[in-house]
């Protein structure tokens, strides 16, 4: 599934609606994903805020508030929202990929490599996420780790050639024969 669809069915599965205007909820959250999805995240936005003013418990609203700032290339807003709504249900592990990046783009490794850890945690499949904390222990001139997670990377997701160009250039350095 996609960032967006697993969003949307962690929603359904998990968010408590108890107590709020549930079709006025289900109406912003559709308008939200949908300009989502047409990359109008501006206009997305809208709706997200919306929902947060219907539901402030909202995880899957700060959530996608976070991806919807992080594409319209506001990394201050995105920290923000992803951060509020990891705090109420940190079970996102493209949220968890997405602020790590935001983390290695502005060179503060160390967090970038937490924020990896937790997007493995909840899905061991996540070869970006492997690839990406390699990605920031190699900034921390930590190369051997970074094999081995590039490595796992490559397994993960074999088809994808930037992880395997990337892989043989760091064996290639290292003097490892390949």
């Amino acid at each position: 599934k996609d960032n967006l669809s697993r969003l949307i069915s962690a929603n359904s599965d998990r968010l408590s609606l108890t107590g709020i205007n549930q079709s006025e909820y289900n109406y912003n959250l559709e308008e939200g994903n949908r300009f989502f999805q047409q990359g109008k995240f501006k206009e997305s936005i809208k709706y997200y805020e919306k929902l947060i003013n219907i539901s402030p418990k909202s995880h899957i609203a700060y959530v996608n508030l976070g991806f919807a700032y992080y594409n319209t290339n506001d990394t201050i807003n995105a920290t923000i929202y992803f951060n509020s709504g990891l705090s109420i249900f940190d079970e996102y592990p493209s949220a968890w990929n997405t602020l790590g990046n935001i983390y290695f783009n502005t060179d503060f490794f160390d967090s970038a490599v937490l924020c990896y850890d937790k997007a493995i945690t909840y899905d061991k499949s996540f070869g970006l996420a492997y690839f990406n904390k390699g990605s920031a222990l190699y900034k921390l001139n930590k190369p051997e780790e970074t094999l081995k997670l590039w490595q796992k990377a490559v397994e993960i997701n074999p088809d994808e050639k930037s992880f395997t160009e990337m892989l043989n250039s760091l064996k290639h350095n290292m003097g490892i024969k390949q």
